[in-house]
């Protein structure tokens, strides 16, 4: 079986405000609202979270997704690299 990796963000404003910084950078219009992205991560939470439930814990990749974002690179990375991903 496959392995889901997850982006644990405990910090909603963390991940809202590198979306808008994502949509200055590549003009992303779709990112540069606010309740844009508050309505999307409402979806993700009721119809999107859920699919975790079909992958066993052992096949989660959990990544502190509140960290600078080269930490976040590197704990992918290194976690990937743990379970012969790459």
């Amino acid at each position: 079986m496959v392995s889901v990796v997850l982006l644990d963000v405990k910090n909603e404003e963390t991940l809202i405000n590198r979306l808008e910084k994502r949509a200055l950078i590549e003009g992303r219009a779709d990112d540069a609202k606010r309740d844009i992205l508050h309505k999307r991560l409402e979806v993700y939470k009721q119809q999107t979270a859920d699919v975790l439930t079909a992958y066993p814990v052992d096949k989660q990749i959990h990544i502190n997704g509140d960290q600078p974002p080269l930490h976040v690179f590197k704990d992918l990375l290194t976690a990937l690299l743990d379970k012969n991903v790459l």
